[in-house]
């Protein structure tokens, strides 16, 4: 069975940009706007790589992460945001996510990102 990528951004903007740059490593994906669908999307299909802006409404990233981990599993997150904190960095490693990147995106270091934590899923003749 294909490992699939979950997008979490409730932005219908950002979410085509990032499916399009997952597309992008032959990789196949799933969109959800919020935390709270992430955790539920998590719990009911196994994904190679979760993509998680931190600030989504009804749960943001960080809870999110927190639950997703909570929960026993260990799929990488690789959390963002266009206006990140300056201690949000820190606070998406404690609440368990892999690695961050600042919006805009870019693509060097996106696709550097998810080489590194979803290599297993990416087709060999991608990236």
């Amino acid at each position: 069975m294909l490992k699939r990528v979950l997008i979490v951004d409730d932005s219908p903007l950002n979410q085509k940009v990032i499916a399009y740059m997952v597309e992008s490593l032959g990789l196949h994906y799933d969109v959800v706007p919020t935390g709270l669908e992430a955790v539920k999307a998590v719990g009911m299909q196994e994904y190679a790589l979760v993509l998680m802006d931190l600030r989504t409404p009804d749960m943001d990233g960080f809870a999110a992460t927190k639950c997703i981990r909570e929960s026993g599993n260990d799929v990488p997150i690789i959390s963002f945001s266009a206006y990140p904190l300056t201690d949000d960095v820190q606070r998406c490693l404690k609440a368990g996510m892999n690695e961050f990147l600042p919006k805009p995106l870019d693509k060097a270091a996106f696709e550097a990102a998810c080489t590194r934590w979803a290599s297993s899923a990416i087709p060999k003749n991608s990236a």
